[in-house]
């Protein structure tokens, strides 16, 4: 499997280009190849969700739909939390309309919104 690293990024993950595709880092490119290997479709790259009145920006790494019940739901690739992602992650936990499954070196964490109302589409 043919990958070509970039640049550096501020937290020192490698970004990678694979077919004519970008990742922030190697990880966030492993949880793309384990979503396909698991049945799932990438629908989006990094769709803009826009949480709260507020119109808070939030870009998870990708929109999913499972393999055989086709629900939708987000991943996010996490290798380093920051205090702007826990502030995010306490957004989507509140405005989020589909599940977001969050990836880390401790598992799969899978964030379940109140209702599937508060989706803010667009700025």
């Amino acid at each position: 499997m043919p990958r070509h690293t970039l640049a550096m990024s501020k937290f020192g993950n490698k970004k990678i280009l694979y077919k004519g595709m970008r990742f922030d880092s190697i990880y966030e490119f492993s949880i793309y190849n384990l979503l396909l290997q698991k049945g799932y479709t990438v629908l989006d790259r990094q769709p803009k969700i826009y949480l709260s009145a507020a119109k808070i920006l939030y870009k998870p790494d990708f929109k999913c739909k499972g393999p055989s019940d086709e629900r939708i739901f987000f991943v996010e690739a996490k290798g380093f939390e920051t205090p702007i992602w826990r502030l995010k992650k306490r957004l989507w936990a509140s405005y989020g309309v589909f599940d977001l499954h969050v990836y880390s070196k401790k598992g799969i964490e899978v964030i379940k919104p109140p209702r599937a109302s508060n989706l803010i589409d667009g700025p």
